[in-house]
């Protein structure tokens, strides 16, 4: 079990980017979202295992003043720059910034009802941090330290993202990772990095992909 945990976070990564490299060539948007959900739903599972051998699961989600707070600021400055770099693709690239558009929404309304695609946001993006800035960035603070231990964490999260081959994905996986990598380096708080990936993932699917597709389709 020690070699296990040592290896997590790899095994992870790789799961990880050979459910993005399967989900997001899926001609049906439903299996998009079955697929990204069953290999969540297993790293969660076996994270939440691996935390609970260290006896780290109530101290992880207890929540304490403050902690709400910093992660919507956390998904505001993720936000914000997400949409500039979105912005700029749009800008420079906008038939590549269309096809890229049109894929992701293509996606998203496949849970046509908001408050189903709400939860599931919120649910995938609290499993990620979960996994990623929970149980990967505890087992690599042997190796790095605490303070560079969520980095690396972060690191291999936009890795695993790349099998996806979608720059928007890969955007908003960099943009979160570093907010919440910040965020767990400055105060070593779970929950404070799951408040901002959901706040940031229901904003930027909610708000930032939407407008972005107006301004591609704006007559120049």
């Amino acid at each position: 079990m020690e070699r296990f945990a040592t290896l997590f976070p790899y095994f992870a990564t790789m799961v990880l980017g050979a459910a993005n490299a399967y989900a997001f060539r899926a001609t049906a948007p439903q299996t998009t979202w079955l697929v990204l959900a069953g290999a969540w739903a297993v790293l969660l599972l076996l994270a939440l295992f691996l935390m609970r051998r260290e006896e780290m699961v109530r101290e992880s989600f207890q929540l304490i003043p403050g902690d709400i707070s910093r992660g919507i600021g956390g998904a505001a400055v993720a936000v914000l720059v997400l949409a500039g770099l979105g912005w700029a693709g749009a800008r420079l690239m906008p038939m590549r910034a269309f096809e890229e558009l049109r894929g992701l929404i293509f996606i998203a309304l496949a849970l046509a009802v908001e408050w189903k695609r709400a939860l599931a946001l919120v649910a995938l993006a609290g499993a990620q941090e979960v996994v990623f800035r929970g149980t990967v960035s505890l087992f690599l603070e042997a190796r790095f330290g605490s303070e560079r231990a969520p980095w690396v964490a972060s690191g291999l999260y936009v890795l695993a993202m790349a099998p996806s081959l979608r720059p928007s994905v890969m955007l908003a996986a960099i943009a979160i990772g570093a907010v919440t990598a910040f965020l767990m380096a400055r105060f070593r708080r779970l929950p404070i990095a799951m408040v901002a990936h959901a706040a940031f993932a229901w904003l930027a699917v909610e708000f930032v992909l939407p407008n972005l597709w107006q301004f591609v389709l704006r007559p120049r």
